[in-house]
C-alpha cells in the first residue's frame, strides 16, 4: 500500500458504516500528511546523520559533542523506522475546537511546522488516555484505531458532549479499551499504549518526590540491576522482591523516588504486610499507594471463580472488580477431556490463543501454549485451561498460583481434573 495514494483504513464487511467518507475522510487525509513527513523527517535524519558520522572525531568537548549528537540522530531514526502510519494512536476532539489534535507514539511536524502528532507522554496528549465521562478534560471526543499490518482494521469513537455526536463519529457500545481487551489475543501481545487507560496513566504521571506503590500489576521494566545512580526507578513484580534487592535497588536511587507496581495477591512467599509497612521496613517512609480496584481484562465469571481461591489464603487481598462478562460460564471436566476442549476451541475459533496451565506433556503449535503457573504469569490468553490445580502446591503459594493461572483467561477458564 502507498499510503500517500490509497485510504490507510481496511475495514471488513461487517464494519461498512464505518468506511463512510464522512467519518474517515479527515483521517485518511491526515494519515497522507503523516506518511509524507515521516518520508521526509526520515531522509532528512539520514542525511545528517552520514554528514556526522563523516565529521572529523576531533578531541575533548568536540569529540564528546559529535558521539553525542550521533547517538541522539541514530535513535531518532531507528523511532521512527520502527513504526509507519500505525505511529498514530488516535485523536481528540477539543470540546472548543472542531480540529482532531492526534496523538502518536513519538511527536512529528511537518515542513511548515504543523505539529501533526502529539508525543503521548506531553502533558497535551493527557486527556487522551485520562478522559472518562465523569471527566473529560475538555473532550468533545476521542477516537482509538486498531493498526493490523499498516491498515486501520477497526477504530472506536467515544462521544463526551452533545456537540461531540455531530462532529462525525461513529458510536460502538463498549469503549476502545474495553473492546481492545475483548478482542483475542495474537501470539505478540498488543502494545501497552494502546490499553493505557485513566488510573494507569494518573499513575505513569505522578510526580517525583517519594514512592507511588501500585497495589496491582502492570508495566513492566529493574530485572537486569545497571550500575550507576538513577533519578527515578520504576519497580515491577515488586511483591516478590527481598530485602536484599530492596537495597540494591535503593543503592541505586538515591533521589529515593520510585514508582512501585505489585500485587499483594500475586506474592507466591507471602504479603502479610500493607505496603506501606513493607516500604517502610525496607527505609521508604514516605509512601503514597494507589490501588486499581478495576478489572478490564479478566470477564466476570473468571472473577467470580478465582476470588475465592486467593482470599482462602489472603482474605485482605486486593481483588479488583471486573466490569465485563464474557457471557461464558467457568467450566469444569476431567483431565481426559482437554484433547476434544481444545479441538472444539481451535475449531470454532479463528484467531486467539489457548494456554495449557498444568501439563507439561501437551505439544505446543502457533495457537496453543503450555506453561507452568510460574510462567504464565504477567500473560494473557483467550482460553485457559488449568489441569490438576490442586497439583499446583498448598498454603500461600499454592493459592497464589491457581489465582495467576485462572485470571490469565480474558474470554473463557476450563478446569480440568482427575475426579
Amino acid at each position: 500500500m502507498n499510503p500517500l495514494t490509497t485510504s490507510a483504513f481496511d475495514l471488513r464487511d461487517h464494519l461498512t458504516p464505518k468506511a463512510d467518507p464522512a467519518l474517515i475522510a479527515h483521517d485518511d487525509a491526515h494519515f497522507a500528511a503523516i506518511a509524507e513527513s515521516l518520508e521526509a523527517t526520515v531522509a532528512d535524519l539520514s542525511d545528517r546523520l552520514g554528514a556526522a558520522r563523516r565529521a572529523p572525531a576531533g578531541t575533548g568537548q568536540a569529540a564528546l559533542d559529535r558521539d553525542q549528537e550521533v547517538h541522539r540522530l541514530t535513535a531518532r531514526l531507528r523511532a521512527l523506522r520502527r513504526y509507519g502510519l500505525d505511529l498514530c494512536l488516535g485523536h481528540v476532539v477539543p470540546e472548543n475546537d472542531s480540529q482532531p489534535l492526534y496523538v502518536g507514539r513519538l511527536g512529528l511536524t511537518d515542513s511548515t511546522g504543523r505539529r501533526l502528532l502529539l508525543d503521548w507522554r506531553s502533558p497535551a496528549a493527557e486527556p487522551f488516555f485520562g478522559a472518562t465521562h465523569g471527566s473529560p478534560m475538555g473532550l468533545a471526543s476521542r477516537r482509538r484505531y486498531r493498526w493490523t499490518r499498516g491498515r486501520v482494521t477497526d477504530y472506536w469513537d467515544e462521544v463526551f458532549t452533545a456537540e461531540g455526536l455531530d462532529r462525525g463519529v461513529a458510536l460502538d457500545d463498549e469503549s476502545a479499551f474495553i473492546a481492545s481487551l475483548g478482542a483475542s489475543r495474537s501470539p505478540r501481545m498488543r502494545d501497552v499504549l494502546s490499553t493505557i487507560q485513566a488510573d494507569q496513566d494518573a499513575i505513569i504521571r505522578a510526580g517525583s518526590r517519594g514512592a507511588l506503590g501500585d497495589d496491582d500489576a502492570g508495566p513492566t521494566i529493574d530485572r537486569d540491576l545497571l550500575a550507576g545512580p538513577f533519578a527515578h526507578v520504576v519497580v515491577d513484580e515488586a511483591q516478590e522482591l527481598t530485602d536484599a534487592e530492596w537495597q540494591m535497588l535503593l543503592n541505586r536511587c538515591p533521589s529515593r523516588s520510585l514508582t512501585i507496581v505489585g500485587d499483594r495477591a500475586q506474592a507466591r512467599h507471602g504479603f502479610s504486610e500493607s505496603w506501606q509497612e513493607r516500604l517502610a521496613r525496607v527505609g521508604l517512609d514516605r509512601v503514597a499507594v494507589a490501588s486499581l480496584g478495576i478489572n478490564y481484562r479478566t470477564p466476570e465469571e473468571v472473577m467470580l471463580e478465582a476470588e475465592p481461591v486467593i482470599r482462602a489464603a489472603l482474605p485482605d487481598a486486593n481483588v479488583p472488580t471486573s466490569i465485563r462478562e464474557s457471557g461464558v460460564p467457568v467450566r469444569h471436566g476431567s483431565r481426559a477431556d482437554l484433547p476434544s476442549v481444545l479441538e472444539e476451541w481451535l475449531a470454532s475459533h479463528d484467531d486467539g490463543t489457548a494456554c495449557v496451565i498444568g501439563d507439561p506433556t501437551v505439544e505446543e503449535t502457533s495457537r496453543v501454549r503450555s506453561l507452568t503457573p510460574v510462567l504464565s504469569k504477567g500473560l494473557e490468553f483467550d482460553l485457559v485451561v488449568l489441569v490438576d490445580p490442586e497439583d499446583f502446591g498448598d498454603g500461600i503459594e499454592g493459592a497464589v498460583d491457581r489465582y495467576v493461572a485462572m485470571t490469565r483467561a480474558t474470554q473463557e477458564l476450563v478446569i480440568l481434573t482427575r475426579g
